[in-house]
């Protein structure tokens, strides 16, 4: 990897984990909105979900956009957005204000996330390619985790709009580097993308199976790590301040475990293998963490061990991306149908798993974990691997591998 190769991923890197906060940010804060805000746990459980609602619906739409105006334009203006709605949540005394401001903030938000995506595949070929985008699928989580470790103890002392304050200045000085970032539109002239051939993608068997697999590992994904903040909070009496460092512990293992994975990948015939070994880890912990029997700190412990199965599950799927893309000039419209089904699940992830948790029998909460891990595994046998070998783009013409 060349050093502009490796500043452009770098940089993707970074927005996708500064604009993963506006989920991260808010993941302790449903009892403290709920309390502020006179609403049940429930509602306020929104308060993380409702940012991917806009996501969920225009990712397609999004996707094209990127295509059409290059990683620089996308960004400036995602990161803007993204920044002045966040600051303005801090601000409303209404619930329902709050909820369609973070709406907006999710226009921001999925702006950022296809533009610093595609950036950082069009930055990268081959192997690297793949040990790249392993890296992106802990991303999210990182940003999280570092986004809860921060809030955790402001929403302790009840200051939970300080949190949207400090996140929405972090966007804005990222708005300071894009300047650094490259205009696609330099040596070679992109193509009129018209908005027919980005939903002509969805004819695409491969696509939309990628895309729901995703979803589905997103919806379970997203929901425990809510359901778990809660339950680990409300029922077992954990500080805010632990169950933050407790995430951290998390996604450290997810990023060293997704960056193993990612080289595994990278050599053809172990996809499988892998796959069906994150699955096993990420089912066994995530059914262990909420048994009642179990004492905290073993429970704890669980689920920082379950992360480095959920970080290999992600970090396949999301290597499979380039793999479903007809063409180079479609690589961000791509990343946005398969991010469509990714962003309902963070939508309806968490209030879904709550109430599972919530009302739901031991061993039905138990048997849906295991079936939510297992279906990726079929969905997405194949992709990417040895039965289908995907594409490689040289200067702009996708050429079979």
């Amino acid at each position: 990897m060349n050093r502009t190769s490796l500043w452009y991923s770098v940089l993707a890197l970074v927005y996708g984990v500064a604009i993963a906060a506006c989920h991260g940010k808010t993941l302790s804060m449903p009892v403290d909105i709920a309390h502020d805000f006179g609403i049940s746990v429930a509602q306020a459980s929104w308060v993380v979900s409702s940012v991917a609602f806009v996501a969920a619906v225009a990712a397609p739409v999004v996707g094209w956009l990127v295509d059409r105006w290059g990683e620089r334009r996308s960004l400036a203006q995602g990161l803007f957005v993204a920044a002045v709605a966040g600051f303005l949540v801090s601000q409303t005394s209404h619930f329902g204000v709050l909820i369609g401001l973070r709406v907006i903030e999710g226009a921001g938000y999925i702006l950022v996330v296809l533009s610093a995506l595609s950036l950082l595949i069009r930055s990268n070929q081959g192997p690297r390619r793949v040990r790249a985008l392993a890296l992106w699928s802990v991303a999210s989580p990182t940003g999280g985790a570092l986004a809860v470790l921060f809030a955790a103890p402001l929403v302790a002392e009840d200051r939970w709009r300080l949190v949207f304050q400090a996140h929405a200045a972090i966007l804005a000085i990222g708005l300071l580097f894009i300047p650094f970032v490259p205009r696609r539109d330099g040596a070679v002239k992109r193509p009129d993308i018209r908005i027919g051939a980005v939903f002509g993608i969805y004819r695409n068997r491969s696509v939309i199976r990628l895309s729901v697999a995703l979803g589905l590992l997103c919806i379970l994904d997203l929901g425990l790590a809510t359901a778990s903040q809660s339950y680990f909070i409300a029922r077992r009496g954990v500080a805010p301040v632990l169950i933050g460092q407790t995430f951290l512990a998390s996604v450290i293992l997810m990023i060293a475990s997704s960056y193993v994975c990612g080289r595994v990948l990278s050599h053809k015939g172990r996809e499988h293998l892998v796959a069906l070994t994150g699955c096993v880890i990420a089912s066994v912990g995530g059914i262990i963490v909420f048994l009642p029997w179990v004492a905290v700190p073993v429970a704890l412990g669980v689920s920082v061990l379950s992360s480095v199965g959920n970080g290999i599950q992600m970090a396949w799927l999301i290597s499979r991306i380039p793999h479903v893309a007809p063409s180079e000039d479609l690589m961000g419209s791509t990343g946005g149908i398969v991010s469509q089904m990714l962003y309902i699940g963070m939508f309806v992830g968490p209030p879904v798993v709550l109430a599972l948790l919530d009302d739901a029998p031991l061993f039905v909460f138990a048997a849906v974990i295991v079936a939510i891990n297992v279906l990726p595994l079929v969905l997405a046998r194949g992709i990417g691997g040895q039965g289908e070998q995907g594409t490689v783009f040289t200067q702009g013409v996708p050429a079979e591998l």
